[in-house]
């Protein structure tokens, strides 16, 4: 995601300030952290992971980068 092909966002005079004000924007539209991690609950993919999800705190995540980071939150 670039500035100059996304402008819902107004007066950002850098890419990380419009990167910052975009996902802020997201975040808010979509609930905020706590929607997240309860939408990751209800999720269709949670039958498929719910059983290597069992032992999660012993374990390393890597994030991507892609998304909200529901998953990660969730984790």
């Amino acid at each position: 995601m670039r500035i100059d092909h996304i402008k819902s966002v107004d007066n950002c005079s850098t890419e990380s300030e419009f990167v910052e004000q975009y996902w802020t924007q997201v975040w808010e539209r979509e609930g905020g952290p706590k929607a997240q991690i309860e939408k990751v609950s209800r999720a269709d993919e949670m039958l498929i992971m719910e059983p290597y999800l069992a032992d999660m705190k012993s374990k390393r995540v890597l994030d991507i980068g892609c998304g909200l980071g529901d998953w990660v939150m969730y984790l």
